[in-house]
């Protein structure tokens, strides 16, 4: 069931993912996003990389880290796979996961999804909305381990930045400019962004900056919407997946 409590206003003082006060709900919040090379003769998409930032709510720690993959074997990973890369940066496993939901953000999650080695088991659980996709209502990814025989349990949910802004701020680089005006997306010139394989490979470090500033966008973008809409709503720990749903409570 998708019942989740967090004190957005109280956790995040100054609505900065930085400044955490641990709220001991087991809960983690990692914003995720992919760069790829896209081939346009044959329509698809080569991985090579995973970048995330996280925030364990229930110790107060947060990370950052990006994982590239082995591109020439066309390397993917599983949704499970990429949670247990971004949890080691808050000093955690998959195992530590018992009775935890996984709040996976991104800016376009469709995209995403079609990095993901596992996409199509994981269709089942989502709802399309808008050209994108999310866990919406009662819809929620089971998941689970296993440590020396026991079973860990615990729930994922999916939501998407680009359905909580206007439409006027769908891209990435606009809606960065509702975080604050020091610190948007980062910029890349046309050709760099149409070859990123070759800018992995001659500018590692730009690559990564790039890459890795996307993420805090992300997830500084999702804790300042959700303050300010439950702020409108009079609500206090309420997690809005699209901007119209957040209307329609206001309106009511």
């Amino acid at each position: 069931m998708e019942k989740v409590a967090i004190d957005f206003k109280t956790t995040f003082p100054n609505e900065d993912s930085s400044l955490i006060v641990p709220s001991l709900q087991k809960q983690v919040l990692i914003s995720l996003d992919t760069e790829y090379q896209s081939n346009y003769t044959t329509n698809s998409n080569l991985c090579l990389s995973y970048q995330y930032d996280v925030v364990d709510l229930k110790s107060g720690k947060s990370g950052r880290g990006i994982y590239y993959v082995d591109w020439r074997k066309k390397e993917r990973l599983t949704l499970l796979d990429v949670i247990g890369n971004a949890l080691s940066t808050v000093g955690m496993s998959l195992t530590g996961l018992r009775g935890y939901t996984v709040i996976i953000i991104a800016h376009f999650f469709v995209a995403e999804l079609l990095m993901l080695k596992d996409r199509d088991k994981l269709k089942p659980y989502l709802d399309f909305i808008r050209k994108t996709v999310i866990t919406n209502g009662k819809s929620i990814i089971p998941a689970s381990t296993y440590v020396n025989r026991n079973k860990v349990e615990f729930d994922i949910m999916i939501k998407d930045t680009m359905l909580l802004v206007p439409e006027t701020h769908k891209s990435l680089k606009k809606a960065s400019e509702l975080v604050d005006k020091d610190f948007k997306k980062l910029d890349l010139k046309a050709n760099e962004i149409s070859n990123m394989l070759t800018l992995m490979q001659k500018s590692p470090q730009r690559f990564e900056a790039y890459a890795l500033r996307d993420t805090a966008v992300t997830l500084n973008l999702f804790i300042k919407l959700q303050i300010i809409l439950n702020g409108i709503n009079g609500t206090k720990s309420e997690i809005y997946s699209t901007l119209s749903s957040a209307s329609l409570k206001s309106f009511r």
